[in-house]
């Protein structure tokens, strides 16, 4: 008599070693692009193990949805392949999502969910050059995805007198420019030389 055949999620969940944050971390095989995968058993074919257990406990994808991790932390993980975050399997971890928004820079090479980006970004109290975020200091603006975003004044302001001052000089440039070439050209003094060399 052969092998018990064990179910998919059981195999899975030998696999699982549960983090202290909540993650199912994936302990077997991983792909190039740092995910668990798990055989299917019967075909043989590399299954995804965070899709694995999203649909047993969930149920299916959404046509045309992937599954992105939630429980990425920019703060302690840079992202991409050696994220540990791409190995959790933990179906309360993954959301689905559309593929241009998993792959959208407001969710970071990372893959970090919108929810978890705005509330880092909410938690920021200064900004990259160390300016207060104040009511007097705070400029709303609409994110190219509708939300509603923040910019230091202090900075924004700089930026356009910057912009302004080399806007101003392309200008002037271009007047200099153009009044030279309206000019005729400047007669040479005939010397006998050809004025190259010699």
């Amino acid at each position: 008599m052969g092998k018990p055949i064990i179910a998919l999620i059981d195999r899975l969940m030998e696999k699982v070693e549960i983090q202290p944050n909540g993650c199912w971390w994936f302990t077997a095989c991983l792909n190039p692009q740092g995910y668990g995968i798990i055989s299917s058993g019967a075909t043989g074919k590399a299954l995804l193990a965070h899709k694995v257990s999203y649909e047993h406990f969930h149920g299916p994808v959404p046509d045309g949805l992937d599954l992105d991790h939630t429980c990425h932390d920019p703060t302690t993980c840079s992202g991409g392949i050696t994220c540990l975050h791409r190995r959790c399997c933990n179906p309360d971890h993954v959301e689905p999502v559309t593929r241009i928004v998993n792959a959208s820079p407001s969710r970071g090479h990372s893959g970090i969910s919108i929810r978890k980006l705005a509330a880092v970004q909410k938690a920021k109290t200064h900004c990259p050059q160390g300016h207060e975020y104040t009511p007097e200091n705070t400029y709303r603006v609409t994110t190219t995805n509708g939300g509603i975003g923040r910019m230091c004044l202090t900075c924004k302001r700089f930026h356009t007198s910057q912009h302004n001052a080399k806007v101003s000089f392309e200008l002037r440039a271009r007047k200099i420019l153009k009044r030279i070439a309206a000019q005729p050209p400047l007669p040479f003094a005939n010397t006998g030389r050809s004025g190259f060399g010699s």
